[in-house]
């Protein structure tokens, strides 16, 4: 009776382990049935916490931004750089923690970003003393710093708990704060819907927003409780995020960790602009419409061509060439010359290129002199090449 009621638990939905309850209490004293139909608590069978001593963690955050700190947090828990670094060991409690407060949120930044990898890809740490004690917070990501999108999320607690009250891990799913310190709470990158201003291979900013109990709504509408009211150090306390999967982990070129499976040549949003193309240009994600970046040209006096753009440096194009071609006659009986762009000022083969560094983008000017044109005509395009 042990051995299948563990594989019905993981294998059935609510309505299921419902019956089995009302018809096998005998089993309640095997500590193996659960309320709710979700993962249990760290130290039981089936479980989704990841002890921050997991070799899977391969980063944790490391910047902050846009904390907004709720209600009834004393100054002494409002120090957001407690929340960078690694989470406190399994079986220790965390003072190191930042808290959120009533309502309260804050952004976490990471030396690379998250990228969408096989399984779970990050995981948020709490300082909860107990299995049972648990003070939870909505998980949301961005891969621009200015749209983020929400982790599903489940509440099935009934009723409201007491500033001490007990929720069950079994009752809540897709929320942060579901286990004890020194465990993370995981989350899947591809459990979020497909948006074309979302890039799940570049995720470069995680927001922790605190539950209000009794008050926030879940993804279904319903209410959620946990732990209130609290004082001194109310809502979510955090301690770390982790991260499994980041980017330069996943071996991916550039332009595939931001490209999510478009091909170089496709054009995902119909701008008429190939997605390799978008992306040199400095696009944030394949849906962002790149017609706006295209080159600005300007014919000088003398008969030259100046075309002016920004794109990606050449150490963050890496597996991509990327060129100026010119031709008298579109190609027809003057062939194609192509110039591979330079990361640093400088005159190649007549062209001039004249290159401003900002970050990780090149601010470009060509200037094509008169004399490689014939009889005052000369036209040029960008030239873009997946190198094998």
């Amino acid at each position: 009776m042990k051995r299948i009621h563990s594989i019905q638990w993981l294998q059935l939905g609510k309505q299921s382990l419902r019956l089995i309850a009302g018809g096998a209490v005998g089993v309640c004293t095997m500590g193996l049935l659960h309320a709710g139909p979700y993962p249990p608590a760290h130290d039981q069978i089936g479980s989704s916490a990841l002890a921050s001593d997991d070799p899977a963690f391969v980063m944790w955050a490391s910047a902050y931004e846009d904390y907004r700190v709720g209600d009834n947090v004393d100054l002494s828990w409002q120090t957001p750089a407690q929340a960078l670094g690694p989470a406190v060991a399994p079986g220790q409690i965390s003072f190191d923690i930042v808290s959120l407060g009533r309502g309260g949120a804050i952004t976490l930044l990471f030396n690379e970003p998250i990228a969408d990898g096989p399984g779970f890809d990050f995981a948020v740490f709490e300082n909860s003393f107990s299995t049972r004690f648990l003070e939870l917070a909505f998980v949301e990501v961005s891969s621009d710093g200015i749209h983020f999108y929400r982790f599903y999320n489940d509440s099935l607690t009934l009723s409201a708990v007491g500033s001490f009250g007990i929720v069950d891990a079994t009752n809540v799913d897709g929320f942060a704060g579901k286990y004890a310190t020194g465990y993370g709470t995981p989350f899947d990158l591809s459990t979020l819907p497909e948006d074309p201003l979302l890039n799940t291979m570049s995720i470069t900013h995680v927001k922790i927003i605190d539950v209000i109990g009794g008050v926030s709504l879940d993804s279904s509408g319903d209410l959620i409780y946990d732990p209130s009211p609290t004082i001194g150090s109310a809502g979510f306390d955090l301690d770390a995020v982790g991260v499994i999967h980041k980017r330069s982990s996943l071996n991916q070129t550039g332009y595939q960790a931001w490209a999510d499976g478009a091909s170089f040549d496709g054009d995902t949003n119909g701008d008429q602009i190939d997605d390799g193309l978008a992306w040199l240009l400095g696009a944030a994600t394949p849906g962002t419409n790149a017609t706006r970046l295209l080159p600005s040209a300007h014919a000088g006096s003398d008969g030259s061509l100046t075309l002016t753009f920004s794109c990606r440096n050449e150490e963050s194009r890496g597996g991509v060439a990327f060129s100026i071609q010119h031709s008298s006659d579109l190609g027809r009986n003057d062939p194609w010359t192509t110039v591979a762009i330079p990361d640093i000022s400088a005159t190649i083969d007549g062209i001039r290129f004249t290159i401003t560094q900002v970050g990780d983008l090149n601010h470009v000017e060509v200037m094509i002199p008169a004399s490689e044109g014939a009889a005052g005509t000369v036209f040029c395009r960008l030239f873009a090449e997946e190198l094998p």
